[in-house]
């Protein structure tokens, strides 16, 4: 009420109207007034979290009529009508130059500017149905008007160091911090050819820095970027780089340090992988881990602070954040009550990610331990009840397909009158329901370990439909001798059987999940291990279903039959040959090492003793 008072009371004297505006700004909006842009002068500007608000004040009184085109008329006491030239036209030029200076000296900012009319005289009365362009407003409601426009407003959130940051530029404009600098700032790298970077202003010089930090480090460290900043007038900036170079930090954070204190940069994101950590169902006493990964998210900067607990039962091990850090929280439940509800918790984290602390909720379901009887009996035929149902329904879908009937009656006939299908769909799910609820974790409640295998078997159930139906296309394109058995009927029974065979992963992934020991969502070896050749299988497979189609493309009346005929053609005549090879090889080494055939006699030769001449 009095600052109503006071604001009704003010005049055309620019100290009063500039204390009743402030009066009626919030704690984190700034007032800067006579600020000279690329040849337009602004009043006043109030630079808030989320837009920039010009105000235009006129010292107008009487009644005033705004026009959609043209000018605006304002009906003094005596009558006279006087015309006042439309703010649009300047308001556009305002706005443009605020732009470009924002472009230019604060890149990654970007907000919503607002132009509004403000009447210094408490008697005007302005006559407008509904809102303006720009809105008219007197002093003692211009809070009102900032709150309404700032609900709507989308953009960046300035925090205060950027807010301080760019109020200081608008101040400051006299010294040409933000133009181009008299004389530019060669960095040690940056450019093609090995030739430096050159920033011809303040803002090229920080936005070089941030792109290439082992620039601005180096050039941190040696000084000459604090002495280029004081040639340049930015003395605040040169005392800022003394003072992070004198800090203990590491290159890293002593860069982001600068950064951040420039006000000409954002601040980093942060990612939090889970977001709200939850160690989930834990009987009492137990002590369990779950690892938490802190890092940064997209955009710039460099991430760094701590972390904190502010409950005595969570242990968090590393504490210090370092560009980002996978920590160990474990939570003790010695101390805890037994409850239906789950106890919470909280995690501070102070990082310069924000200007406050983040504070992180976690929570623990604390459970008694079950009995034995719970354990052997109930949870197994819970689990093998649930599952034998799903098998009945299972096992009747697959019989109401006639699957296999014509082969069971050929060739067991005594077999033929029996539900096959929906017995052994129901006994094999049953008996994995039962396993399943044997290896149940003590502390997992029943309904919440069916619901998890509930879950795990439906993705089972889709991705193995998926597959099956797959392998059945690839077998009919690949095998053309196939095609005679090509149907419907035929693609959804493979589709159905291989979803009924889902109970087979979904078993072995939930007792795999109720016997692990280990830190909660950290990389286990064995599993990777086996995960990797899974995937090295599944590449190979792949890669043989390319090769195969490649090969139909390329040729399309080439079939599986075809090949191996033509590859055992080809590959008896290669024997065939080989054994041809082979003998003629025997053949010359006998006559080559065991010929012994007699040596033939002259005709002056006379005949050994005992024979004639004749013989």
């Amino acid at each position: 009420m009095e600052r109503s008072e006071t604001a009704d009371q003010v005049t055309v004297d620019n100290i009063s109207l500039n204390d009743a505006v402030s009066a009626h700004l919030d704690s984190d909006m700034r007032l800067v007034s006579e600020i000279y842009l690329d040849g337009e002068t602004l009043d006043w500007l109030i630079v808030a979290p989320e837009a920039l608000f010009v105000l235009h004040p006129r010292p107008w009184s009487g009644q005033i009529r705004p026009a959609a085109m043209g000018a605006w008329r304002e009906r003094v006491d005596s009558g006279r009508v006087i015309s006042h030239g439309s703010v649009r036209p300047i308001a556009r030029r305002q706005t443009n130059a605020l732009k470009t200076f924002l472009k230019g000296a604060f890149p990654g900012v970007e907000l919503p500017i607002h132009h509004i009319l403000l009447l210094t005289d408490p008697n005007a009365q302005p006559l407008a149905h509904g809102t303006t362009d720009p809105p008219i407003v007197k002093v003692a409601n211009l809070r009102v008007e900032l709150t309404s426009l700032t609900a709507t407003a989308r953009g960046s959130q300035l925090d205060a160091n950027m807010r301080a940051a760019l109020v200081d530029a608008l101040e400051g404009r006299d010294e040409d911090i933000y133009q181009e600098a008299r004389e530019p700032f060669t960095f040690r790298s940056g450019q093609w050819l090995g030739f430096g970077k050159k920033a011809r202003s303040v803002p090229q010089a920080i936005r070089h820095i941030d792109q290439c930090p082992e620039d601005g480090v180096y050039h941190l460290r040696n000084g000459s970027l604090a002495r280029w900043f004081e040639a340049q007038g930015a003395t605040h900036l040169a005392d800022l780089a003394k003072q992070a170079v004198r800090s203990r930090h590491n290159d890293q954070i002593m860069l982001e340090t600068f950064l951040q204190g420039s006000g000409l940069v954002s601040r980093p994101k942060l990612h939090l992988d889970p977001s709200r950590p939850n160690f989930g169902y834990v009987c009492a006493g137990e002590r369990t881990s779950l690892l938490w990964r802190i890092g940064q998210g997209r955009g710039r900067g460099y991430l760094h602070g701590q972390i904190l607990s502010r409950t005595p039962w969570v242990e968090i091990h590393p504490e210090v954040i370092d560009g980002s850090v996978d920590c160990t929280i474990t939570a003790d439940s010695a101390g805890l009550s037994i409850a239906q509800q789950p106890v919470r918790g909280e995690i501070q984290l102070e990082t310069n990610a924000s200007s406050e602390p983040v504070s992180v909720p976690i929570r623990i379901n604390v459970r008694s331990y079950p009995s034995s009887f719970e354990r052997r009996v109930l949870r197994p035929l819970g689990g093998g009840l649930v599952a034998l149902l799903i098998g009945l329904a299972l096992g009747a879908l697959i019989e109401g397909t006639n699957l296999g009937a014509g082969l069971v009656a050929q060739y067991a006939p005594i077999l033929a009158g029996l539900p096959l299908w929906i017995l052994l769909m129901g006994a094999a799910w049953g008996v994995s329901g039962f396993v399943r609820g044997w290896h149940q974790r003590p502390a997992w409640p029943t309904w919440y370990a069916i619901a998890r295998w509930l879950g795990r078997t439906l993705v089972w159930m889709i991705g193995l439909a998926i597959v099956g139906q797959i392998g059945y296309v690839l077998a009919i394109w690949l095998f053309p001798a196939l095609e005679a058995y090509d149907s419907p009927e035929l693609a959804n029974q493979v589709s159905l059987v291989a979803a009924a065979l889902a109970f087979v992963p979904a078993l072995l992934g939930e007792v795999w999940a109720s016997r692990y020991r280990g830190v909660q969502g950290a990389p286990n070896k064995a599993h990777s291990r086996r995960m990797r050749r899974a995937m090295q299988t599944a590449a190979g497979v792949v890669a043989l279903v390319v090769v195969v189609t490649i090969v139909r493309f390329v040729a399309p009346d080439l079939t599986v039959t075809g090949v191996a005929d033509n590859f055992g053609d080809r590959l008896s005549g290669w024997v065939s040959a080989q054994n041809q090879s082979l003998r003629g090889l025997r053949d010359d080494y006998y006559l080559r090492y065991y010929d012994r055939r007699a040596p033939q006699r002259t005709i002056d030769q006379p005949a050994p003793e005992g024979e004639t001449a004749d013989e």
